[in-house]
């Protein structure tokens, strides 16, 4: 009886790897598919560059679509739902690569877009810095963020204000080697924040890339 329990035991823990091994495997292949399209998008100014007038429509659609596929691909919204889980996002964020993969591809997204990749980070930012303890890579969103910040209307930031501000005081804390992106949002960014609020418009759009 004890040796089939443990065996038992012992099947369900070999279950539970093989599932977080089949996880991260599929988060690795999302993560190479993205950067494949990111190639593309960021190779789009070349070619728009090169096209004939006539062409050039078609391009700037092609555009479009690989970037609301590149922003599919980090949300992992599935069909029918109202808004996309957070869990897929944090799977490509717990990756070294897919930290630095989520900083270049911000830039391209849409205003609305960037809003919710910023919004899904700050609610999950306590577990995202104890993931990269290691890494140190989280202050490489820094830039990106700051830009997607000084974009965003005053609701989007008011909401932004009150996860950061509710944050642990153990997730705020830098680490002796690592000022993490916790401690610079709240220390750094926060103070500038009232300056787009005195903007007519508080939703200017990224300027075009092309």
């Amino acid at each position: 009886m004890i040796d089939a329990v443990v065996t038992s035991r012992g099947d369900d823990d070999e279950t539970k790897e093989k599932q977080v091994r089949d996880k991260r495997r599929q988060t690795l292949v999302t993560i190479e598919k993205t950067y494949s399209l990111l190639l593309d998008v960021e190779d789009y100014e070349r070619r728009y560059l090169l096209s004939l007038e006539g062409e050039r429509p078609a391009l700037m659609g092609e555009r479009k679509q690989k970037i609301c596929d590149m922003y599919d691909n980090l949300r992992g919204k599935a069909p029918g739902q109202e808004r996309p889980s957070d869990d897929h996002f944090m799977q490509i964020m717990c990756i070294r690569k897919g930290k630095r993969l989520v900083a270049r591809i911000l830039p391209f997204l849409s205003p609305e877009q960037a809003a919710d990749v910023l919004m899904a980070t700050a609610r999950n930012l306590p577990f995202l810095i104890k993931k990269d303890a290691q890494d140190e890579v989280l202050p490489c969103l820094l830039r990106p963020f700051s830009h997607v910040l000084y974009h965003l209307p005053l609701g989007t930031v008011t909401s932004l204000v009150q996860q950061l501000t509710n944050l642990p005081q153990s997730a705020t804390a830098p680490a002796p080697t690592n000022l993490h992106l916790a401690a610079v949002l709240q220390n750094k960014v926060l103070p500038l924040v009232p300056l787009p609020w005195h903007r007519q418009d508080h939703s200017i759009p990224f300027p075009p890339l092309l």
